[in-house]
């Protein structure tokens, strides 16, 4: 049976349901550009990342700079 990918729009709920399932140990937010980076505030912003003990995985100082300012 094949599989059918899913194209869904990228919110912090659906994102959390993937976290949830696949708990995986870092987040390399800045592969999705901008989107990306919006999308990995706003799950620091609603606890998901502290909630699953998620890190960023990122080499750039920028996303630490963008959390801290959110």
């Amino acid at each position: 049976m094949p599989i059918y990918p899913s194209v869904e729009p990228l919110t912090v709920e659906l994102v959390e349901k993937v976290i949830a399932q696949e708990r995986p140990d870092a987040l390399l937010p800045t592969v999705g550009g901008q989107t990306g980076l919006n999308l990995a505030v706003a799950l620091k912003e609603a606890d998901v990342l502290d909630q699953y003990l998620l890190l960023f995985a990122d080499s750039s100082p920028s996303i630490g700079l963008l959390t801290k300012t959110h």
